[in-house]
């Protein structure tokens, strides 16, 4: 009986310390034109605009290329912000910024050979922290991009 008690208040220690850090980021987010992410740390992201140069997805069309997209983020820390661009379909599709790195994950909704208001743009945002010692400016590509 003493052991169960023992234990289940080294867990409950446990949960307390783990429940007082900062909460992390998610490992993604949506964020549509104007919205802006904000961590218990300080650190934000705003979504600014979208271009979307990427092949239609339709019949009607055929493209030699696919085409790629760029979203415009500004990111900052309290009060120091920088404006970055990310891209699908081109280099960077993330950045290494304030000891994070921001990936573009994906840009919804995909052109289908309708027009696209800006408002209707979503881009799911991946913030993960950067490794330690890496160059904070040194865009890296993560993943292959749609």
């Amino acid at each position: 009986m003493n052991r169960s008690l023992v234990i289940v208040a080294w867990w409950l220690m446990g949960v307390a310390a783990w429940a007082s850090q900062p909460i992390p980021w998610e490992d993604t987010f949506k964020l549509r034109v104007g919205q802006t992410h904000r961590a218990s740390d300080g650190f934000w992201v705003t979504f600014v605009e979208a271009q979307d140069g990427r092949c239609p997805d339709s019949p009607s069309v055929r493209c030699v290329w696919g085409g790629a997209a760029q979203v415009e983020l500004l990111v900052g820390e309290g009060n120091s912000s920088q404006e970055i661009t990310l891209f699908l379909g081109r280099h960077p599709n993330s950045l290494k910024i304030f000891g994070r790195l921001i990936q573009l994950v994906k840009l919804d909704p995909y052109p289908d050979g309708t027009k696209i208001e800006a408002d209707e743009h979503v881009a799911t945002i991946l913030v993960i922290p950067a490794t330690a010692g890496a160059d904070e400016d040194a865009p890296k590509q993560m993943v292959p991009q749609e």
